[in-house]
Protein backbone atom coordinates (compact mmCIF):
# COMPACT_ATOMS: atom_id res chain seq x y z
CA UNK A 1 0.00 0.00 0.00
CA UNK A 2 1.21 3.14 -1.01
CA UNK A 3 0.13 6.80 -0.25
CA UNK A 4 0.48 10.02 -2.05
CA UNK A 5 -0.62 13.61 -0.46
CA UNK A 6 -4.82 12.76 0.83
CA UNK A 7 -4.54 9.90 -1.71
CA UNK A 8 -3.66 6.03 -0.63
CA UNK A 9 -2.95 3.13 -3.25
CA UNK A 10 -3.79 -0.42 -2.83
CA UNK A 11 -1.97 -3.13 -5.09
CA UNK A 12 -3.99 -6.10 -5.71
CA UNK A 13 -2.53 -9.27 -7.07
CA UNK A 14 -4.96 -9.53 -9.98
CA UNK A 15 -7.70 -7.41 -11.78
CA UNK A 16 -10.13 -10.24 -10.64
CA UNK A 17 -9.07 -9.05 -7.00
CA UNK A 18 -9.29 -5.71 -7.68
CA UNK A 19 -12.88 -5.69 -8.89
CA UNK A 20 -13.77 -8.17 -5.87
CA UNK A 21 -11.74 -5.82 -3.37
CA UNK A 22 -13.72 -2.65 -4.85
CA UNK A 23 -17.34 -4.30 -4.25
CA UNK A 24 -15.95 -4.86 -0.87
CA UNK A 25 -14.91 -0.96 -0.08
CA UNK A 26 -18.04 0.23 -1.76
CA UNK A 27 -20.32 -2.48 0.47
CA UNK A 28 -18.65 -0.53 3.60
CA UNK A 29 -19.16 3.18 2.24
CA UNK A 30 -15.39 3.74 1.19
CA UNK A 31 -14.95 5.37 -2.36
CA UNK A 32 -12.87 3.57 -4.51
CA UNK A 33 -11.25 4.05 -8.15
CA UNK A 34 -9.74 1.07 -10.11
CA UNK A 35 -6.57 1.91 -12.24
CA UNK A 36 -3.84 -0.28 -13.96
CA UNK A 37 -0.32 1.50 -13.43
CA UNK A 38 1.59 1.76 -16.79
CA UNK A 39 5.37 0.85 -16.08
CA UNK A 40 4.28 -3.18 -14.69
CA UNK A 41 0.51 -3.37 -15.34
CA UNK A 42 -0.42 -3.63 -11.49
CA UNK A 43 -4.14 -3.57 -10.61
CA UNK A 44 -4.78 -0.83 -7.93
CA UNK A 45 -7.17 0.65 -5.91
CA UNK A 46 -7.23 4.59 -5.33
CA UNK A 47 -8.69 5.78 -2.21
CA UNK A 48 -8.79 8.38 0.35
CA UNK A 49 -5.71 8.83 2.73
CA UNK A 50 -8.29 8.67 5.51
CA UNK A 51 -10.18 5.68 4.84
CA UNK A 52 -7.20 3.70 4.55
CA UNK A 53 -7.51 1.85 8.32
CA UNK A 54 -10.56 1.34 8.24
CA UNK A 55 -10.40 -0.36 4.41
CA UNK A 56 -7.49 -2.41 5.66
CA UNK A 57 -9.68 -3.53 9.11
CA UNK A 58 -12.27 -4.76 6.20
CA UNK A 59 -10.06 -6.09 3.13
CA UNK A 60 -8.66 -8.26 6.16
CA UNK A 61 -11.85 -9.63 7.21
CA UNK A 62 -13.04 -10.28 3.83
CA UNK A 63 -9.99 -12.41 2.68
CA UNK A 64 -10.12 -14.02 6.17
CA UNK A 65 -14.00 -14.96 5.73
CA UNK A 66 -13.20 -15.76 2.10
CA UNK A 67 -10.03 -18.24 2.11
CA UNK A 68 -10.16 -20.85 -0.35
CA UNK A 69 -8.20 -23.79 0.99
CA UNK A 70 -8.00 -25.70 -1.93
CA UNK A 71 -6.64 -22.40 -4.29
CA UNK A 72 -2.67 -21.87 -3.43
CA UNK A 73 -0.38 -19.09 -4.48
CA UNK A 74 2.74 -20.79 -5.88
CA UNK A 75 6.49 -18.75 -3.86
CA UNK A 76 8.07 -16.22 -6.31
CA UNK A 77 5.33 -16.63 -9.15
CA UNK A 78 2.38 -15.25 -8.01
CA UNK A 79 0.05 -17.83 -9.86
CA UNK A 80 -2.50 -19.46 -8.32
CA UNK A 81 -2.89 -23.38 -8.22
CA UNK A 82 -6.06 -25.49 -7.51
CA UNK A 83 -5.91 -28.85 -6.42
CA UNK A 84 -9.35 -29.42 -7.26
CA UNK A 85 -7.90 -30.16 -11.02
CA UNK A 86 -7.23 -33.60 -9.35
CA UNK A 87 -11.11 -34.39 -8.87
CA UNK A 88 -10.87 -34.56 -13.08
CA UNK A 89 -7.93 -37.39 -13.50
CA UNK A 90 -9.75 -39.73 -10.35
CA UNK A 91 -12.20 -39.38 -12.49
CA UNK A 92 -10.25 -40.52 -15.78
CA UNK A 93 -8.40 -43.16 -13.52
CA UNK A 94 -11.94 -44.38 -12.14
CA UNK A 95 -13.46 -44.77 -15.61
CA UNK A 96 -10.49 -46.28 -17.01
CA UNK A 97 -10.30 -48.98 -14.06
CA UNK A 98 -14.23 -49.47 -14.04
CA UNK A 99 -14.23 -50.31 -17.59
CA UNK A 100 -11.91 -52.83 -16.98
CA UNK A 101 -13.28 -54.69 -14.38
CA UNK A 102 -16.08 -54.59 -16.42
CA UNK A 103 -14.54 -55.40 -19.69
CA UNK A 104 -16.40 -53.32 -21.43
CA UNK A 105 -13.93 -51.52 -24.58
CA UNK A 106 -15.21 -48.34 -24.73
CA UNK A 107 -12.37 -47.58 -27.30
CA UNK A 108 -14.40 -49.08 -30.59
CA UNK A 109 -17.15 -46.27 -30.03
CA UNK A 110 -15.41 -43.58 -28.48
CA UNK A 111 -11.80 -43.25 -29.82
CA UNK A 112 -10.88 -40.69 -32.83
CA UNK A 113 -11.70 -42.75 -36.06
CA UNK A 114 -11.41 -40.32 -39.42
CA UNK A 115 -13.39 -42.37 -41.31
CA UNK A 116 -16.29 -42.15 -38.45
CA UNK A 117 -16.00 -38.53 -37.55
CA UNK A 118 -15.63 -37.10 -41.39
CA UNK A 119 -19.34 -39.47 -42.02
CA UNK A 120 -20.68 -37.14 -39.00
CA UNK A 121 -19.42 -38.91 -35.78
CA UNK A 122 -18.40 -35.67 -34.23
CA UNK A 123 -18.39 -36.92 -30.86
CA UNK A 124 -15.66 -39.33 -31.35
CA UNK A 125 -13.33 -35.76 -30.97
CA UNK A 126 -14.19 -34.74 -27.08
CA UNK A 127 -15.20 -38.82 -26.11
CA UNK A 128 -11.13 -39.95 -27.22
CA UNK A 129 -10.26 -37.56 -25.12
CA UNK A 130 -11.70 -39.08 -21.72
CA UNK A 131 -9.69 -42.99 -22.96
CA UNK A 132 -6.61 -44.01 -22.89
CA UNK A 133 -5.14 -46.62 -24.59
CA UNK A 134 -3.05 -48.44 -20.83
CA UNK A 135 -2.11 -47.85 -17.63
CA UNK A 136 1.03 -46.05 -18.49
CA UNK A 137 -0.69 -43.46 -20.79
CA UNK A 138 -3.24 -42.88 -18.01
CA UNK A 139 -0.66 -42.46 -15.40
CA UNK A 140 1.80 -40.14 -17.40
CA UNK A 141 -1.57 -37.30 -18.80
CA UNK A 142 -2.98 -37.49 -15.01
CA UNK A 143 0.36 -36.68 -13.20
CA UNK A 144 1.73 -34.05 -15.92
CA UNK A 145 -1.86 -32.95 -16.50
CA UNK A 146 -2.65 -32.17 -13.20
CA UNK A 147 -0.08 -29.53 -12.90
CA UNK A 148 -1.06 -28.08 -15.97
CA UNK A 149 -4.90 -27.55 -15.37
CA UNK A 150 -3.87 -26.76 -11.42
CA UNK A 151 -2.53 -23.39 -12.54
CA UNK A 152 -4.77 -23.31 -15.61
CA UNK A 153 -7.58 -23.07 -13.16
CA UNK A 154 -5.70 -20.54 -10.86
CA UNK A 155 -5.91 -18.26 -13.90
CA UNK A 156 -8.95 -19.13 -15.40
CA UNK A 157 -10.89 -20.46 -12.54
CA UNK A 158 -12.11 -24.22 -12.38
CA UNK A 159 -14.93 -24.13 -14.71
CA UNK A 160 -13.42 -21.71 -17.36
CA UNK A 161 -10.29 -23.97 -17.43
CA UNK A 162 -11.95 -27.12 -17.55
CA UNK A 163 -14.52 -26.11 -20.66
CA UNK A 164 -11.21 -24.34 -21.97
CA UNK A 165 -9.07 -27.08 -21.99
CA UNK A 166 -11.72 -29.60 -23.21
CA UNK A 167 -12.35 -27.35 -26.29
CA UNK A 168 -9.14 -27.28 -27.32
CA UNK A 169 -8.39 -30.97 -26.86
CA UNK A 170 -11.26 -31.29 -29.26
CA UNK A 171 -9.55 -28.76 -31.51
CA UNK A 172 -6.30 -30.79 -31.60
CA UNK A 173 -7.72 -34.05 -32.43
CA UNK A 174 -9.36 -32.38 -35.34
CA UNK A 175 -6.32 -31.05 -36.88
CA UNK A 176 -5.41 -34.72 -36.17
CA UNK A 177 -7.24 -36.19 -38.47
CA UNK A 178 -7.46 -33.50 -41.21
CA UNK A 179 -3.97 -34.06 -41.36
CA UNK A 180 -4.57 -37.46 -41.54
CA UNK A 181 -5.11 -38.95 -45.28
CA UNK A 182 -4.74 -42.61 -44.12
CA UNK A 183 -7.35 -44.09 -41.56
CA UNK A 184 -6.20 -44.05 -38.34
CA UNK A 185 -7.55 -44.03 -34.88
CA UNK A 186 -6.39 -41.97 -31.96
CA UNK A 187 -7.44 -41.26 -28.18
CA UNK A 188 -5.77 -39.89 -25.02
CA UNK A 189 -6.03 -36.72 -23.07
CA UNK A 190 -3.12 -35.41 -24.18
CA UNK A 191 -4.44 -32.92 -25.93
CA UNK A 192 -6.36 -31.63 -22.91
CA UNK A 193 -3.49 -31.35 -20.83
CA UNK A 194 -1.60 -29.51 -23.56
CA UNK A 195 -4.04 -27.00 -24.24
CA UNK A 196 -4.34 -26.81 -20.25
CA UNK A 197 -0.24 -25.67 -21.12
CA UNK A 198 -2.04 -23.35 -23.87
CA UNK A 199 -3.65 -21.64 -21.93
CA UNK A 200 -1.00 -21.03 -19.31
CA UNK A 201 1.30 -19.37 -22.14
CA UNK A 202 -1.88 -17.33 -23.50
CA UNK A 203 -2.28 -15.95 -20.16
CA UNK A 204 1.64 -14.71 -20.05
CA UNK A 205 0.52 -12.23 -22.66
CA UNK A 206 -1.23 -9.96 -19.34
CA UNK A 207 0.50 -11.94 -16.24
CA UNK A 208 4.50 -10.79 -15.17
CA UNK A 209 4.11 -7.04 -13.53
CA UNK A 210 7.36 -7.09 -12.14
CA UNK A 211 9.22 -7.74 -15.29
CA UNK A 212 8.86 -5.86 -18.82
CA UNK A 213 6.12 -7.08 -20.83
CA UNK A 214 8.26 -8.18 -24.07
CA UNK A 215 10.72 -10.37 -21.32
CA UNK A 216 7.94 -12.19 -20.10
CA UNK A 217 5.80 -13.00 -23.16
CA UNK A 218 8.80 -14.32 -24.57
CA UNK A 219 9.68 -16.40 -21.61
CA UNK A 220 6.09 -17.84 -20.99
CA UNK A 221 5.53 -18.90 -25.22
CA UNK A 222 9.33 -20.29 -24.89
CA UNK A 223 8.38 -22.42 -22.22
CA UNK A 224 5.39 -23.56 -23.46
CA UNK A 225 7.30 -24.31 -27.11
CA UNK A 226 9.93 -26.52 -25.09
CA UNK A 227 7.20 -27.99 -22.89
CA UNK A 228 5.44 -29.50 -25.98
CA UNK A 229 8.62 -30.41 -27.58
CA UNK A 230 9.63 -32.53 -24.35
CA UNK A 231 6.06 -33.86 -23.49
CA UNK A 232 4.34 -34.07 -26.62
CA UNK A 233 6.53 -34.71 -29.12
CA UNK A 234 7.26 -38.98 -28.28
CA UNK A 235 7.73 -40.76 -31.55
CA UNK A 236 4.70 -43.13 -29.98
CA UNK A 237 3.01 -40.20 -29.76
CA UNK A 238 0.04 -38.31 -31.86
CA UNK A 239 1.92 -35.03 -32.19
CA UNK A 240 -0.43 -33.34 -34.57
CA UNK A 241 -3.06 -33.56 -31.62
CA UNK A 242 -0.61 -32.80 -28.71
CA UNK A 243 0.46 -29.78 -30.79
CA UNK A 244 -2.99 -28.80 -31.98
CA UNK A 245 -4.21 -28.89 -28.41
CA UNK A 246 -1.47 -26.57 -27.21
CA UNK A 247 -2.06 -24.20 -30.45
CA UNK A 248 -6.08 -24.67 -29.69
CA UNK A 249 -5.19 -23.56 -26.29
CA UNK A 250 -3.70 -20.78 -26.89
CA UNK A 251 -6.28 -19.13 -29.17
CA UNK A 252 -9.08 -19.68 -26.64
CA UNK A 253 -6.97 -18.15 -24.12
CA UNK A 254 -6.30 -15.32 -25.86
CA UNK A 255 -9.85 -14.99 -26.72
CA UNK A 256 -11.20 -15.65 -23.10
CA UNK A 257 -8.42 -13.41 -21.38
CA UNK A 258 -10.61 -10.35 -21.40
CA UNK A 259 -12.96 -12.00 -19.57
CA UNK A 260 -10.86 -13.53 -17.26
CA UNK A 261 -11.87 -11.75 -14.11
CA UNK A 262 -15.62 -13.24 -15.15
CA UNK A 263 -14.37 -16.46 -15.47
CA UNK A 264 -12.72 -16.56 -11.95
CA UNK A 265 -16.31 -15.71 -10.64
CA UNK A 266 -18.24 -18.00 -8.74
CA UNK A 267 -21.14 -18.21 -10.62
CA UNK A 268 -19.82 -17.86 -14.09
CA UNK A 269 -17.06 -20.39 -13.39
CA UNK A 270 -20.43 -22.97 -12.28
CA UNK A 271 -21.95 -22.07 -15.33
CA UNK A 272 -18.43 -23.16 -17.06
CA UNK A 273 -18.20 -26.62 -15.06
CA UNK A 274 -21.81 -26.77 -16.02
CA UNK A 275 -21.39 -26.59 -19.24
CA UNK A 276 -18.25 -29.26 -19.27
CA UNK A 277 -19.97 -31.63 -17.94
CA UNK A 278 -23.14 -31.28 -20.07
CA UNK A 279 -20.37 -31.87 -23.04
CA UNK A 280 -18.54 -34.64 -21.50
CA UNK A 281 -22.30 -36.26 -20.86
CA UNK A 282 -24.22 -35.61 -23.93
CA UNK A 283 -21.08 -37.05 -26.51
CA UNK A 284 -20.60 -40.24 -24.36
CA UNK A 285 -24.43 -40.51 -25.09
CA UNK A 286 -24.53 -39.95 -28.89
CA UNK A 287 -21.59 -42.20 -28.69
CA UNK A 288 -23.27 -45.01 -26.97
CA UNK A 289 -26.71 -44.73 -28.26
Amino acid sequence: MHTHADLAVIECRSQAQALDWSLVLISQGIECVIMQREEDGAWLLEIAEADLPRATESLALYERENRKPWRREVKWTGLLFDVRAAFWFVALILFYFSAEALQKNFHLPGAVDRGAVLHGEWWRVFTAVTLHADVAHLLANVTIGFVFLGFAMGCYGAGGALLLSLLGGAVGNIASLLLHEAPFRSLGASGFVMASLGLLAAHSLTFGRHEKRAVWIGRGVIAGGLLVVLLGLSPKSDVVAHVGGFVGGVVLGVVALPWCAQFQRRGFSTVCLGGFALLVMVTWMLALR
